[in-house]
Parts: C-alpha cells; structure tokens; sequence
C-alpha cells in the first residue's frame, strides 16, 4: 500500500521527506475528519490522535465517528476538568471513563483515541496498577465477600449503603453491589458458600435487575486506591516528603475519609513508586497524528501550571512541585517527535 492511497485527501507535496517529517496540509472545515476516518478504514494499526484542546479533541472524534465506516473502536480520553492545583475533585464519572479507557488500552481494545495536548503532561498512575488490580470475575469462580471487598478498595471504590454512581461498592449479607467503569449498569455478585452464583446488571434508580451475564471486569475506579496498606505508604511518602508538622495538615488527617476534598489528587505520586504517562498505555507501533500546533499547546498549559503553582501556595499544607506532578513539556515534544507524527492543519504549510 503506497502512501497515497492510505489518505485520499493527501497532497503528497505537501510531504517533507528532506527531514522525515510528514506534514498534510489545507484540510478546511471537515476534512481533517474525513481524511483520518479514512484511514482508518485502510489501516488495522491503532493511531493516536493529539489535538491542541479539548474542544478540538471532541470535534475531530466526532467528525471521525461520522465519517467512519468500520466497526473499530474510537475513543476521547477525557480531561480532568479541573485546573492544575485545584482543591476540588474531578467529577466520578470522568475518572470513571478515563479508567475504562485506559484498560481498554492495555487490552488492546481501541483502534483510535483522540487526546487534548494537555493529556500528555498530567501524570498517571503506572500501568502496573490497572494490570494488577483490574480482575475478571465470572459465574462459578471461587470469591469470598472479603475477597472482593479488598480487590474493591484496592481499586478505590468507595462503600455506600446504597449504589448509585460510579465507583461506589455495597455489601448486605452474601450481595455485593458495585459499579465498575467496564459497565453502563452496575453488577449485583451473588455468592454461595464463597462462590459466585449469579451476576446480575441492575438499574440504580430501581435497583431491578436488568439482566444476568457470566462474567465481567473489575477496574480501579479511582487514580489512586483505598486500601489501609496503600494509605499507610501515602502517609509515610508525605510525611518523608515534606518538612513540618502532618498533623496540621488537612489531607494527612483526612486521607481515610473524605481524600477528595482535601486535595488528594495533587499528591498522587506519593501513593506510587513511578508515575505512567497516557504515551505508556499506548502500543508502540501506534501511529500518531498532530493536529495543528500541539507544541505550542502544551507550552500554554506548562506556563499555567506554572503560574499555579506559584499563585496557590497553601498555608495548610504544602504541596507539590510541578516536576513531580507533571511530565516535563519539551521532553513530551521531543518524544513525540521522535516517534515520526503525521502533522495534519488547515492552513497551508509555509
């Protein structure tokens, strides 16, 4: 296959083969669209798509969605919402999506995901702990509620009386319901003497059973995880970390209760050895478009990082330096540069 024929809307003088560099060029309105869901239709390798915001992200994935004509899977890895530094939260149902994509990525299961730039500098939590907290339980399969529960809280689910939203867990007599970001509903598990009899998707408003399946997967719910051992080794990290008296500190005291409100989100490196970043879920032969000017993009979002970092100092607790919440950005270009990207924009190349 030439590479002509791989995106019809292609001009190959638009090609920079002096510098290796690929670059298309005058794609207006929905062409840029149009031309990547071509080829998706003429390649089976997954590709990356960079977009210069998250608005952009959104556009170009449904444009792609439109045009597309294959079953592949296209995905948006969503933002955060939220700006560096901040004291709130992201919402449940965003950590909850970006979850399932991840694991959908370590399994192989997305053929083209569209990012903003941005994605790239956040710091996520290393692809070893979706590998070895994520679980496959099935009718039949030997568990015990304590079994589950643990593998529940080491995912960061949080107990409730009663399952509503994502990422929340209850336990009444031999029933546990959850609700993991692998499902649109969430899973009732019946057990029996210690094994699964039953599981069973449910409508939260109801809490009637939709249907019953045989199996289904257990996905952290959260970017960092619940349980007393992985607390324990968070606390002994800020402490290190840090100078001064954790008492005093608000997310020290209430990283057992409510964790989300004081901050946590901005300590996350202290519940792991290593951070991941998005480009280490992705397959090495990914191919990777930019559109427009990703460069530029993430130097904007490293000079607001900065600038909060330098605005929002807490006097209840410190914080974190931005090189250890954040990848570094002229790195990030650089690796990606490395990696021979398509650069695709509507205007003309100059």
């Amino acid at each position: 296959m030439n590479k002509r024929s791989q995106i019809s809307l292609i001009n190959s003088q638009n090609w920079d083969r002096a510098s290796g560099a690929i670059k298309f060029g005058q794609l207006y309105g929905s062409s840029i669209g149009l031309a990547l869901a071509e080829d998706r239709m003429q390649t089976a390798v997954s590709s990356l798509v960079i977009c210069p915001s998250s608005e952009n992200a959104q556009i170009i994935a449904d444009e792609i969605n439109y045009f597309n004509q294959t079953d592949q899977i296209i995905e948006v890895f969503p933002d955060l919402e939220i700006l560096p530094y901040d004291l709130s939260p992201p919402r449940r149902d965003i950590i909850s999506k970006r979850s399932e994509i991840l694991h959908k990525l370590i399994n192989k299961e997305i053929n083209l995901l569209v990012i903003n730039a941005s994605n790239l500098l956040w710091k996520l939590p290393p692809r070893d702990f979706f590998d070895s907290v994520s679980q496959q339980i099935e009718v039949g399969q030997s568990f015990s509620i304590n079994g589950i529960t643990e593998i529940l809280k080491r995912s960061g689910f949080d107990r409730v009386a009663v399952v509503h939203d994502p990422g929340q867990y209850a336990v009444r007599g031999s029933i546990v319901d959850l609700y993991s970001p692998s499902e649109i509903y969430p899973i009732r598990i019946d057990l029996d003497d210690n094994h699964i009899d039953s599981i069973r998707l449910f409508d939260s408003a109801s809490q009637l059973t939709i249907k019953q399946i045989s199996k289904t997967w257990i996905i952290p719910a959260n970017q960092f995880p619940r349980d007393s051992k992985a607390i324990d080794f968070f606390k002994a990290n800020m402490r290190n970390h840090f100078e001064g008296n954790q008492m005093e500190w608000p997310l020290y005291n209430y990283i057992y209760t409510d964790p989300e409100n004081h901050g946590v989100y901005n300590y996350l490196p202290l519940f792991y050895s290593t951070m991941s970043s998005i480009l280490d879920f992705i397959d090495p032969s990914t191919r990777i478009f930019l559109i427009d000017d990703f460069s530029s993009s993430l130097l904007v979002f490293k000079h607001l990082i900065d600038q909060r970092f330098n605005d929002y100092q807490l006097d209840s607790q410190p914080i974190m330096h931005p090189n250890e919440l954040f990848f570094n950005a002229n790195k990030i270009i650089d690796d990606i540069n490395r990696k021979n990207p398509l650069t695709i924009q509507s205007e003309k190349f100059t």
